[in-house]
């Protein structure tokens, strides 16, 4: 698995579409798959007003998905950490070997322009107060995530993500390629 984590706004989904699409394996977005999942209603409402959703909703069906992976299926994640619940668990299926954690892409971006990407990309759940919220939880756990991942010894590589998504694509790809199968 490759997990990409950063800024709201950073790429992450981009860049593990990009990459996933390189590999020919499958890339999984948290953000894409809760806005599927739940694409009115009450919960689709609280991910509008940029409200991180319970652990008790989410837990349930990313454990759900991880376990339906083969142990040595490629695949490519973004935005799956998002409270201290999360790495927790992540970190239990990794010492457990129920997942394989091969590299883990930290794209690297000033808030600001984050931001800016943000505002630029005009989806539903992008208001300047979801926009906050949403910083605001990353660099809450952002620390501890970084903390556990190298407790770990799993191999975090920062890129800078400024470039444009081909740009960036070209740094991850040489930045990732020495841990991973090209198909």
């Amino acid at each position: 698995m490759i997990l990409f984590v950063g800024l709201p706004g950073s790429g992450k989904s981009t860049q593990a579409k990009l990459l996933a699409e390189r590999l020919g394996c499958q890339q999984f977005s948290v953000g894409n798959f809760l806005r599927q999942k739940f694409p009115s209603g009450e919960i689709h409402n609280q991910m509008k007003a940029g409200v991180l959703l319970p652990d008790s909703l989410v837990d349930p069906l990313l454990e759900e998905y991880f376990l339906s992976l083969k142990p040595d299926q490629q695949i490519v994640m973004d935005g799956v950490i998002r409270t201290q619940s999360h790495i927790d668990w992540l970190e239990k299926l990794i010492k457990a070997k129920k997942i394989r954690v091969d590299v883990i892409v930290d794209l690297r971006l000033p808030e600001k322009e984050a931001e800016q990407r943000l505002r630029d990309r005009n989806r539903f759940d992008d208001s300047e107060v979801t926009i906050k919220k949403r910083v605001e939880i990353y660099d809450e756990h952002t620390a501890r995530l970084m903390k556990m991942l190298h407790a770990n010894q799993l191999p975090v590589i920062e890129i800078d993500g400024s470039g444009n998504e081909h740009e960036v694509a070209e740094l991850v790809w040489q930045a990732v390629k020495g841990y991973v199968n090209e198909t």
